[in-house]
């Protein structure tokens, strides 16, 4: 399965390893729904960093102190 994605070319990877597209196309959305779920149902880049976390709350109190409120920005 990697192969095909490494390659680009799933025709010739699945003439290869003597599988049907179809088994491929199966075994690939396999690979990515058990990726999903041992990310949580979120990709990595999607997951929140604590230090960016803690930058951005730092941040948010320097810009209210300076503007002189109290309204931060409400947390997602």
């Amino acid at each position: 399965m990697l192969q095909g994605l490494k390659s680009g070319n799933v025709a010739e990877t699945c003439r290869k390893y003597e599988i049907a597209p179809a088994l491929y196309y199966r075994w690939k959305d396999e690979v990515e729904e058990g990726a999903k779920a041992a990310l949580g149902g979120r990709s990595a880049a999607a997951r929140p960093d604590v230090e960016q976390e803690k930058r951005i709350k730092q941040l948010d109190m320097v810009r209210n102190q300076r503007v002189g409120g109290s309204n931060p920005l409400p947390e997602q």
